[in-house]
């Protein structure tokens, strides 16, 4: 009798052990340049558990009952998907590299000028394809920078964006914000960005102005599926003048089929020489990573998120430091075609910034939760 007790209570213990949620976390990275993935997918199969990184790349799940066996998917747009096990992860430091997606071209075969035009067409197609009356966006907004490992500022706003744009014309926002967090750390020289200055940023009509795609050189990479959409993958690239023979900008286009919007856009601007900033900055090196994706609500396409991330190595103030700069913006929910009165005609953001002296650094115990429940 006691030896069956014995049995049964290892049995139950054993099934408790087994039903406790497991707390996966890691890093998805690019393979070649080792920088963040935001927003990358992540999903487990056997639990049907879901989520997505962080702007930093970092992911959290929770998932019940399994093993190191069990599998886990990693994806992004342009990106090769990964299916490893969990012990698999714990091998690799719960660091992910994901490389760019290799396309295959087959038999289609179309010109640089033929890219170019699919851009145009896209940009054509902006007020069509995205919303040119007011959106309500509710959104989180995350800005801070690092100095040669500690952060000097941080900036964090969760906000309704009242947005008119995709006009051609410099956007106009409203803001109403539910909470918020500042903090700079005094006397460190910081770039700070608000949640209009990177959604400027995304904004189709001005990322590739007519006049300017005279200035990229334009390749059809192939074409991809993804959540459900075909895309065409246009590749494009700086062309080299005397004024800036030293910078290059690269990156992709990722453009629907069936309505040729753009859905997805990254960058890559280099420096090969040292530069100087602000005239109190020479940096020897500079890299501007940035992503912008849209997600299509009703007929529309709305931006889902953008990220720009600035790495810099090089003296500051005559001393050597290594710098960061990111800003992000990430969709929580839209409402589109707000009447007039239902617009909310204040800017609290940036009243909040002119009139609230930001809390020291040191207090800020840790980064706010940026992933969506």
């Amino acid at each position: 009798m006691k030896k069956t007790i014995s049995i049964s209570t290892l049995l139950l213990f054993y099934t408790i052990l087994i039903a406790q949620s497991t707390l996966i976390e890691g890093k998805i990275t690019d393979a070649e340049t080792s920088y963040a993935l935001p927003y990358s997918n992540v999903f487990i199969p056997a639990t049907k558990e879901g989520g997505f990184a962080n702007d930093e790349g970092i992911f959290q799940l929770k998932a019940d009952g399994v093993t190191d066996n069990d599998s886990i998917w990693f994806s992004h747009l342009g990106y090769e998907e990964i299916r490893i096990t969990l012990g698999a992860l714990k091998k690799m430091g719960n660091v992910v590299a994901a490389k760019p997606t290799q396309y295959n071209l087959a038999e289609v075969v179309i010109t640089p000028f033929g890219a170019r035009d699919m851009v145009k067409s896209a940009i054509a197609n902006t007020k069509q394809n995205y919303p040119s009356d007011y959106s309500k966006i509710r959104m989180t907004f995350k800005d801070f920078s690092k100095r040669s490992g500690h952060r000097s500022h941080y900036t964090y706003f969760d906000l309704d964006a009242y947005i008119k744009s995709y006009q051609g014309k410099k956007m106009e926002m409203f803001s109403k914000v539910y909470s918020y967090e500042m903090y700079d750390k005094k006397g460190e020289f910081a770039v700070g960005m608000k949640p209009e200055n990177i959604l400027q940023f995304a904004m189709v009509e001005n990322t590739f102005k007519e006049d300017k795609l005279k200035d990229f050189e334009f390749t059809y990479l192939g074409n991809t599926t993804y959540n459900n959409s075909e895309l065409d993958v246009i590749g494009y690239k700086s062309i080299p003048t005397k004024k800036n023979d030293f910078v290059t900008v690269s990156g992709r286009v990722f453009i629907t089929k069936e309505k040729k919007a753009i859905e997805y856009i990254e960058f890559n601007v280099k420096s090969e020489r040292a530069k100087r900033f602000f005239l109190v900055a020479k940096m020897d090196t500079l890299n501007v990573v940035a992503q912008i994706a849209f997600k299509p609500v009703d007929t529309l396409y709305v931006v889902d998120y953008a990220v720009q991330t600035t790495y810099a190595m090089g003296t500051l103030f005559g001393k050597r430091d290594n710098l960061v700069y990111s800003t992000t913006v990430k969709t929580k929910d839209v409402k589109l075609h707000l009447k007039p009165e239902e617009v909310y005609p204040k800017k609290e953001v940036e009243e909040i910034m002119k009139k609230e002296k930001p809390k020291d650094i040191s207090l800020m115990k840790e980064d706010p939760d940026m992933r969506l429940k």
